[in-house]
């Protein structure tokens, strides 16, 4: 992809963002990490969900394809503002359940929440203040050093 970091950060600036065409099912909320057919040896989901430790891919619905493309322009003059993102059909599919729309909602459940969301404890946050208050010093005496 790149040679060095400089690159990589240009690459990253510049070159269109691929956003693939197929993406992995919803794991089944009622299925446990036990249940994997890696475990058992059961036969793969062909129903809307996957168990968990399968690799099973569904086509990205081509509104959100789209809506994704608009949103991820890297030059801001072009990529979507806000209102226009709220008035794509894809994001009025997506939002709004009484359009009948053959679209897939994502449900996450609590242990989906446990597992992604890691609650900060007191020592991180401290940690963090004293961070940011050495460096506000730090930066005010750089700055004090120069004049």
């Amino acid at each position: 992809m790149a040679e060095d970091e400089y690159q990589l950060y240009r690459a990253i600036a510049n070159e269109e963002v691929y956003i693939p065409r197929r993406r992995l099912k919803a794991v089944d909320p009622s299925c446990s990490t036990s249940d994997s057919p890696f475990n058992t040896g059961m036969n793969l989901s062909t129903g809307p969900y996957r168990e968990e430790g399968e690799l099973i891919f569904e086509d990205i619905d081509e509104e959100l394809y789209d809506l994704l493309s608009k949103i991820l322009i890297k030059d801001p003059a072009e990529r979507f503002k806000l209102r226009e993102v709220k008035r794509h059909r894809g994001w009025l599919e997506a939002s709004d359940p009484s359009r009948g729309t053959a679209s897939k909602r994502i449900q996450v459940d609590s242990r989906e929440m446990e597992r992604a969301v890691i609650p900060i404890t007191l020592l991180s946050r401290a940690r963090s203040a004293v961070k940011t208050v050495v460096g506000k010093v730090m930066g005010v005496k750089a700055l004090a050093g120069e004049l």
